[in-house]
This record gives C-alpha cells, structure tokens and sequence, in this order.
C-alpha cells in the first residue's frame, strides 16, 4: 500500500479540511503503514482532516516517522476523522518519548 500523501525533508506545510478515501482492494506497487507518513519534518500543521481507510495493511491514518521535530515543533494535528481497519489507529508516533 503507498501512502496517499508522503511527505519527507519538509517544513511548514499545512492541510486544512481535507479527505482521504482509500480502497482497500487497489493495487499498490509498494508497502505502506498509513495514508499519511510524515518524515524528517518540522512544522506540519494537519487541521480537519478525515480518512477513510479500511485497508487492513494499514496501520494507522497519519504516520509519524522518528526523524520528524519532537511534539508540536514536528507535526500538531488537530480535528483528526478516521474509518479504519479494526486493527489500525489513528496516529502511529514513532519518536521517541520527551
């Protein structure tokens, strides 16, 4: 499964009251865990936004990798929707602990 937004080296994006609809049955060339995979980033601002995902190859909506800025500096989401598989989860943050 490849992720419908990847987003690597990156600084001050935002998305603001968006949606993602994934079918769970596509061909995907690559693997994935999540609809969104947030990579040695700063400064992502994700507002509003709702996933429907039920591709059990998912682990989770919004993906957040160990290089990504600790805490809010990296990634503040906010207003987060999600339809997933039973056993995914909304946010999956692999930094570590403050």
């Amino acid at each position: 499964a490849v992720p419908a937004v990847e987003l690597q080296s990156c600084a001050e994006v935002r998305f603001v009251d968006n949606t993602i609809e994934t079918s769970a049955v596509a061909h995907r060339p690559r693997p994935s865990y999540a609809s969104i995979v947030v990579d040695n980033c700063s400064g992502v601002t994700i507002e509003g936004l709702t996933v429907d995902d039920v591709d059990p190859r998912h682990r989770a909506a919004v993906l957040i990798r160990k290089a990504t800025d600790l805490g809010e500096a990296g990634v503040r989401i906010s207003g987060l929707t999600t339809r997933l598989a039973r056993d995914s989860v909304s946010v999956l943050d692999e930094r570590p602990a403050r």
